[in-house]
């Protein structure tokens, strides 16, 4: 009985982004190198280097729908996500940044501000970029 070979393709070099144990796996995600071993399927974690559209872009998502988070001792605004994500999109790839900027445009960042009516008020981040 033959058996059929099965080809994996050859694995994609890494961009090199790392961040404490975080570390880019070559095709466009992060996995936790302290863990043991990553799905290949997974793609909760978009490199900010090699994939900085989708990171930027899921950051823009969630700071737009979250006014507050807390969670392992730290908390923020939607806000806070934002320009925590921008920064290190910014340092992992400030050549790419100004056109994926472009591309996702405004950012209507949630604040928690128990004074307001719903509870939360809208700062807009990026707004001197059109898309």
């Amino acid at each position: 009985m033959k058996t059929k070979a099965v080809q994996t393709a050859a694995p994609v070099p890494a961009c090199g982004f790392q961040r404490g144990t975080w570390e880019c796996r070559g095709d466009g995600y992060l996995w936790d190198a302290d863990c043991d071993g990553w799905d290949p399927a997974e793609n909760d974690n978009p490199c900010p280097c090699c994939n900085t559209m989708e990171y930027l872009q899921r950051a823009k998502d969630e700071a737009e729908s979250c006014s507050y988070y807390s969670n392992n001792g730290s908390s923020g605004t939607g806000e806070d996500i934002w320009l925590n994500c921008l920064s290190w999109a910014e340092a992992a790839n400030p050549e790419g940044l100004p056109e994926i900027l472009r591309q996702i445009g405004p950012v209507e960042a949630l604040i928690d501000d128990p004074s307001a009516p719903d509870g939360y008020i809208v700062r807009t981040n990026n707004a001197e970029v059109t898309p």
